[in-house]
């Protein structure tokens, strides 16, 4: 009989143990079961380290960090270094389908800067890579960038919503092999007009722009993709501030691909004696047409005759200041492209009506 009874206790017990064990494990399966999920919600992200100020990502993404100082014309150096970082993630060997673009330390900004960007957004956009970013915590650079036209075809993230803004700053977006002569002119007399009460036509800043858009389309670049250029427009008080950006190859690279035995015979000239010297039309075509290499000449012109103030060239390695040559110089990196500035006020138009008074 205690044999029996000691028998049913032991079963008892055995049972009992299993069944806190089985509850153990199914507590513990259900744990892990719960991690999983969550950690599933996560960002799927396997690595990430810094270098350059560009993050990398396993999911083939990618973050640029804008320098604190991104103006294009105080500090040509830190602007076109960032601009050059995103040629550097499209070279790399792993297809890249995002790039974020962190804005938020920078503390100086000016068109030219911009302008650059914003033409690099449309290579990507054109390459079907999508971009984003964020805007400066700055107030000033941030209503620098609302109101300067960069965010016009873009949409606030957290809304979904267009930007929009009240003043008549324009960036014109044109390129991949076709030019837009109607808004060229149009956006022309609008500058006319804000600067003297009434809409007009004015010649030099039309011919100019043909000028670079034709070089751009046409000549600058054999990637369809790259073929684009931008023309934008800043009202300030009694002057418009125009600029025009090409990322083609740049005028220095396309001068030495052209007209190597020339440039070669300059052997101690530096870059900025050799843009000079085609802007001043000193190098000759093969074919010796009359109708070749007008376009910097033309540029030139308008510029020495002050029907426009202020003209800055920056293309590949040279910052060049016409009004101000002592300014001009030779930049430690190098821009894939080439960046128009100039300054249009009423002494210029009235120097151009009265271009034929004696």
């Amino acid at each position: 009989m205690k044999n029996n009874n000691r028998h049913r206790r032991t079963i008892v017990q055995s049972r009992l143990w299993y069944l806190r064990r089985e509850r153990r494990r199914k507590r513990a399966k259900d744990k892990a079961k719960a991690i999983r999920i969550q950690r599933n919600k996560r960002k799927k992200v396997k690595y990430r380290r810094e270098r350059s100020n560009i993050t990398y990502y396993s999911n083939q993404s990618r973050t640029l960090v804008a320098p604190a100082r991104f103006s294009l014309l105080e500090y040509p150096e830190d602007v076109i270094r960032f601009i050059n970082k995103i040629e550097i993630l499209l070279s790399e060997n792993t297809k890249v389908k995002s790039i974020m673009f962190e804005l938020h330390d920078i503390t100086n900004i000016d068109i030219g800067a911009i302008c650059l960007l914003l033409s690099k957004l449309n290579e990507l956009s054109r390459k079907r890579i999508q971009n984003w970013g964020t805007l400066p915590k700055d107030p000033k650079c941030r209503n620098f960038i609302k109101e300067s036209g960069f965010l016009d075809r873009m949409r606030d993230m957290s809304s979904g919503n267009p930007f929009s803004r009240k003043n008549k700053n324009l960036i014109l977006n044109r390129g991949f092999d076709k030019t837009d002569n109607a808004a060229t002119a149009k956006e022309i007399r609008k500058a006319v007009e804000h600067i003297t009460g009434e809409q007009g036509y004015f010649k030099p800043i039309y011919s100019i722009a043909q000028e670079i858009c034709a070089n751009s389309v046409e000549h600058a670049n054999e990637n369809t993709y790259k073929k684009n250029w931008l023309f934008s427009t800043s009202y300030l008080d009694g002057e418009v501030v125009f600029t025009m950006t090409d990322i083609g190859d740049g005028i220095l690279k396309t001068l030495k691909r052209k007209f190597v035995k020339q440039i070669q015979d300059e052997l101690f000239k530096d870059s900025i004696d050799v843009l000079v010297n085609a802007f001043e039309k000193q190098y000759e075509s093969r074919t010796q047409d009359p109708n070749r290499n007008k376009g910097l000449p033309k540029i030139y012109k308008v510029s020495s005759e002050k029907y426009i103030k202020n003209l800055i060239v920056v293309t590949n390695n040279v910052l060049l200041n016409f009004d101000e040559p002592e300014k001009s110089k030779i930049l430690k990196n190098t821009f894939k492209g080439t960046f128009y500035y100039w300054i249009l006020n009423k002494e210029c138009i009235e120097k151009w009506e009265k271009r034929f008074e004696k």
